[in-house]
């Protein structure tokens, strides 16, 4: 129960939380660029992040992340998954999504519906099922914008730009890890193979980012794999009945 109630805690608090565009296209000359972002890379992470949540704000969004690793629980390796799918309203007026989180053979569902005023939780996990009241997330983690920010700095080049229905996406890629990258999962040390990959338009939003790298945790070597993708499709957020029988 108190694995649990740990858990519970650190979603209600942190969103991993986008157009699914293949990586690379053709190389464009004098292409818009986003902002902290010139022709020959990124310069300034914080402001393509800033612009990211800002941009995100204008209309209606889905996200997806798919997260699959190792980790150490009860001094054990064991292989963790996560899946997150974020639905947003236009200006983060209201929003829910779900998590399914496995960690060797356990296994953790998270629903989360919210609106201006309260953010609802409901975990399912070993048979138990609770629920929680607390305030709204603020844009910047609807955004993910923290979680982008762990694998993303100015290591990133240019590798392309595409034009596409008015947008410039440019691919942007990197063989450098980010310096605070093995926060995400405790333990982890030694870094290497490193693999990023980001798709992001002149507005700053960050369309879909790749990650792969190896690492060593408990005297092991493993690997990391995270996907990210946003999804703009006019998504509807819609309150469950579990969150009316509770308001």
């Amino acid at each position: 129960m108190q694995r649990t109630a740990t858990t519970l805690a650190l979603v209600a608090l942190v969103v991993l939380a986008g157009c699914s565009l293949p990586f690379g296209g053709s190389g464009t000359d004098g292409a818009t660029t986003a902002p902290g972002v010139t022709a020959d890379g990124i310069t300034n992470e914080t402001a393509l992040l800033s612009a990211h949540v800002d941009a995100l704000g204008e209309q209606s969004y889905e996200s997806d992340v798919v997260i699959n690793g190792t980790i150490i629980r009860e001094e054990q390796s064991i292989e963790f998954s996560r899946h997150q799918q974020v639905l947003v309203s236009e200006g983060y007026s209201s929003y829910q999504y779900r998590v399914t989180e496995t960690a060797g053979s356990s296994t953790a569902q998270f629903d989360v519906w919210a609106n201006e005023s309260a953010q609802f939780i409901r975990v399912q996990s070993g048979g138990n099922t609770q629920y929680q009241r607390s305030q709204p997330q603020p844009p910047a983690s609807l955004a993910s914008a923290s979680f982008i920010d762990t694998f993303v700095d100015d290591s990133y080049t240019v590798e392309s730009t595409e034009e596409e229905d008015g947008h410039t996406y440019t691919t942007l890629t990197t063989n450098t890890a980010p310096d605070n990258v093995t926060s995400l999962i405790q333990g982890a040390s030694d870094v290497s193979h490193f693999e990023g990959t980001i798709i992001i338009t002149e507005d700053g939003r960050v369309h879909a980012m790749s990650i792969t790298m190896d690492y060593m945790l408990n005297g092991s070597e493993e690997t990391l794999e995270v996907e990210y993708q946003l999804i703009q499709n006019g998504a509807q957020v819609e309150k469950p009945s579990w969150v009316s029988a509770r308001e």
